[in-house]
């Protein structure tokens, strides 16, 4: 829901409003339906673009104000429990004058302070202007659903969704970090860092909020995992995440305009929609991608497997009367479609998913405005087994449940390569040191050239991890809190590219809060992973989906496209030579077309090519074009 954009100048220096307003227009897909801009005082203003979900009327656009202009906001997100929220206020005599939940975040904020962050249950990322205190308050959810990225420097401050907007705003920005496109090539890190990919803007990471006045900016997180330990039984543990995630379901139902899901052949979007099915029985649209002939990945699995998404989806349309679509991705121009995504991102992207993931949101686009995503659910209830599956089996050995490691092993090596699953253990284990020795000797050192050559290798943990947090439990922390994050990064991206607001109930944070105080036990056994959420709903989801052990993840069928005549012309444009080592670039395409699969690696090659081609090269079809649109 929504773009925010808006600048505060301790410099006292007027703001241009001219150059503002058409700043904001970069953040129309964000907000189609309304955009606004409003100065508050002479060195503050205000932006907005607007997708309305909840309460449609005039009186909810924004910027919005109470008090007589006391207290100012600009707001992207949800507020999913704003109505339970909304009766605490009218009981403490608070009297409302929208529908909204806009509203009731700007009088939580009055009535609680900076407290009533941890009233809220939803996404967002907002700035209150507080006449009283002349002073900025902001804030982004929990986990980083919601974007914030900022610009500080000289007592100048600029806030907005996304990145564009404050390239537009403010000339010279497009400085390349370099640092950081060094550390996605060799090592995918991605938006889950306070750094993006442009030198002097900065992202506020998740559960944090900033404080902006005449003394500077400061930064203070709010939220932190929970560290105390459930005595619970499995089954009581299993009666109570079926509790908070049917009402995590329902309270992201609340919308004033139609509301989709997203749904593969997995179990996370499954059992979302067969929870939904429970209480919701109105006609419900759901959209699945597929590709033809997809083939599982032969170094996870034990036999190669062809995926078929469409199959069971077909099943579950059947059985839950869904009125489900369908889009075959095979029409992907590779070139044109990654350069608009790209430009969208702002950055590069690990995963070659996004092509799907932004086909199946142009779809959805005019049918919904809200998706309900299983998105979260790997990463908090152990879903990746090959990642997860040695720590269960070196926990089984230290504890001498010599049976359980038994039974994990056999049931494990029925689908999957155990040898695969140790060699990842190996390499996530790595501490830094090593990590440095590594890049610093293989293919990426000999790949990057100029200034990406020689850049410092960052460690993609942005949080410490809990003392308490071993084995299994730490990795999982360090799965949600980072690299789920740029996933979330992708999802907002590419939905809100399409005026599309991507929900995510796995993301509700009773439900990890809850599952984060839980053995890891629980999470994984018998070889499988996600064994709390399919015992908790295995009277609710469809046999069939918890029948299929196997783990698919979005996969993505990119072998074949740098092959593509146009691919390979573009990877060796000589406007990247001081970027790539030319001869190397040339090797590592010549092996992959003799099969040797540098797939992944050749796609974070190109994707950095077009971001500099869009934003620091400013080509005519991309960032130029769209500044004058």
């Amino acid at each position: 829901m929504c773009g925010i954009f808006g600048t505060l100048n301790l410099n006292q220096n007027s703001i241009d409003e001219s150059k503002f307003l058409s700043s904001l227009k970069f953040l129309k897909h964000r907000g189609p339906n309304f955009i606004s801009a409003k100065r508050l005082k002479s060195t503050i203003m205000f932006g907005h673009t607007r997708l309305s979900i909840i309460d449609l009327s005039e009186q909810s656009n924004q910027p919005f104000c109470i008090d007589n202009g006391d207290l100012t906001i600009v707001f992207n997100g949800e507020i999913y429990n704003y109505l339970e929220l909304r009766l605490e206020l009218e009981n403490l005599g608070v009297v409302f004058t929208t529908h909204g939940d806009t509203e009731v975040l700007l009088q939580c904020y009055k009535i609680f302070g900076v407290d009533c962050l941890n009233k809220f249950n939803g996404m967002w990322s907002f700035v209150i202007y507080d006449k009283s205190k002349d002073l900025l308050f902001c804030s982004r959810d929990r986990f980083g659903v919601k974007p914030f990225v900022y610009y500080y420097k000289d007592n100048e401050f600029i806030f907005s969704s996304e990145c564009k907007a404050i390239l537009a705003y403010k000339d010279g920005l497009n400085e390349p970090n370099y640092t950081q496109i060094a550390n996605y090539i060799r090592n995918t890190l991605g938006a889950q860092t306070t750094e993006t990919w442009f030198k002097d803007i900065h992202r506020l990471l998740g559960g944090h909020y900033m404080i902006v006045d005449k003394s500077g900016l400061k930064i203070f997180q709010y939220y932190e995992y929970p560290t105390t330990k459930s005595n619970l039984s499995f089954e009581d543990a299993c009666t109570q995440f079926r509790e908070i995630f049917t009402d995590a379901v329902k309270i992201r139902m609340r919308s004033d305009v139609p509301v989709g899901t997203t749904l593969s052949s997995g179990v996370d979007s499954s059992a979302i929609v067969s929870v939904l099915r429970t209480f919701y029985k109105d006609s419900h649209q759901t959209f699945t991608a597929y590709f033809d002939n997809n083939k599982a990945n032969g170094a996870y699995y034990k036999n190669l497997l062809e995926i078929k998404e469409e199959v069971i989806v077909k099943k579950l349309e059947e059985d839950l009367k869904l009125d489900a679509q369908y889009i075959k991705i095979d029409d992907i121009d590779y070139i044109k479609d990654l350069k608009e995504i790209i430009y969208h991102l702002e950055s590069g992207h690990g995963s070659p998913a996004i092509f799907p993931v932004d086909k199946l949101f142009k779809c959805a686009q005019g049918k919904v405005k809200v998706i309900l995503e299983g998105q979260g659910s790997d990463e908090l209830l152990g879903g990746y087994i090959n990642s997860n599956i040695i720590d269960i089996l070196i926990n089984n050995l230290l504890k001498f449940r010599f049976k359980s490691l038994y039974t994990n092993i056999v049931n494990f090596r029925k689908h999957y390569k155990l040898t695969y699953a140790a060699k990842m253990y190996v390499r996530q284990s790595f501490p830094l040191f090593l990590l440095k020795i590594y890049y610093k000797n293989n293919i990426y050192s000999q790949l990057l050239s100029g200034p990406l050559k020689n850049q410092e290798l960052i460690n993609n943990s942005t949080r410490k991890i809990p003392n308490n947090y071993k084995s299994l439990k730490k990795k999982l922390f360090k799965a949600h809190s980072d690299g789920l994050v740029d996933l979330l990064h992708y999802g907002d991206i590419l939905s809100m590219k399409y005026g599309i607001e991507g929900r995510q109930p796995f993301m509700d944070y009773r439900l990890v809060d809850f599952v984060f105080t839980l053995p890891e036990d629980f999470l994984v056994f018998n070889g499988e992973g996600k064994m709390l959420l399919k015992e908790s709903l295995k009277d609710v989801v469809p046999d069939y989906v918890f029948e299929n052990k196997l783990k698919f993840g979005f996969t993505t069928p990119i072998e074949q496209i740098f092959k593509f005549g146009n691919i390979l012309e573009y990877l060796q444009k000589k406007s990247f030579e001081k970027l790539f080592d030319k001869d190397k670039l040339q090797q590592l395409i010549y092996e992959h077309n003799e099969g040797i699969d540098h797939s992944r690696l050749l796609f974070r090659v190109l994707s950095t090519m077009l971001w500099f081609d869009i934003y620091v090269n400013k080509d005519s079809e991309s960032f130029n074009t769209k500044l004058t649109e």
